[in-house]
């Protein structure tokens, strides 16, 4: 993918502490069906090593656009908001460093905002998984409400 023209999708993986999720929420990024995308990984402070695992990655797939950006810690609104500063695409997702994301998300929630321009949001479904060998359950998310998108 040339890095010369900002990518469509920016996703932003706030991080503090969390360098051994890091590798598995990055790998969901990188195997994407939809490429267009450059993922920035914002360390907010963290006292692990976030910085190493994030720069082995980068260095491990020079190919794409991955960026580290480092912070004092201020937590992960402002760590999140400092990674969508930074971004050059046009549409956010927002990835905590514990999650991970389908292979074919990008590429049907881009569908879904390019195929109407009064669309601001997509949300999907939520499977919540554990570290032990409980198989991952569906998390049943309310319908999209402005009013209780603010109060959370």
């Amino acid at each position: 993918m040339p890095h010369g023209s900002d990518p469509v999708v920016s996703v932003v993986i706030p991080c503090h502490d969390y360098a051994r999720y890091l590798p598995e929420a990055v790998s969901s990024v990188l195997a994407q069906t939809f490429r267009d995308w450059e993922l920035v990984i914002v360390d907010d402070g963290s006292t692990d090593d976030t910085v190493e695992v994030t720069q082995s990655l980068i260095a491990c797939h020079p190919d794409r656009r991955i960026r580290l950006l480092q912070q004092s810690n201020a937590g992960v609104s402002a760590a999140r908001n400092t990674g969508i500063e930074a971004s050059t695409g046009r549409y956010i997702l927002p990835l905590d460093a514990d999650d991970v994301i389908a292979a074919t998300m990008l590429e049907k929630t881009v569908g879904v905002l390019d195929s109407d321009p009064g669309i601001a949001i997509a949300s999907t479904d939520v499977f919540t998984f554990t570290d032990d060998d409980l198989p991952p359950q569906a998390m049943p998310l309310p319908a999209y409400s402005r009013e209780l998108l603010l109060q959370r």
